[in-house]
């Protein structure tokens, strides 16, 4: 079995409840993103969550601290070019 099949792909993480977004670098293109990360990011610019523009909700960090835009895991993605996870 090849998960390089989309169709497979999306049938398979379409039922996660975390948001997956596979993102073009370095402008930010988003090539998949399933049905959790859609209703997370519904009616929003998701190139511009990943360039770091405008603000799209307040996050914070753990210690509570604001989370700004420019460290959001698709922005770290996008400008460090390599892959990143944020608790």
């Amino acid at each position: 079995m090849q998960l390089s099949d989309p169709t497979l792909f999306g049938a398979i993480t379409d039922h996660l409840p975390v948001g997956i977004a596979v993102v073009r670098a370095p402008g930010g293109e988003l090539l998949y993103g399933n049905a959790t990360l859609e209703a997370l990011f519904a009616g929003l610019d998701v190139a511009a969550v990943v360039r770091g523009e405008g603000a799209i909700f307040q996050a914070k960090n753990r210690p509570g601290a604001a989370y700004p835009a420019s460290e959001m895991p698709l922005a770290l993605v996008v400008r460090e070019k390599t892959e990143t996870a944020v608790d």
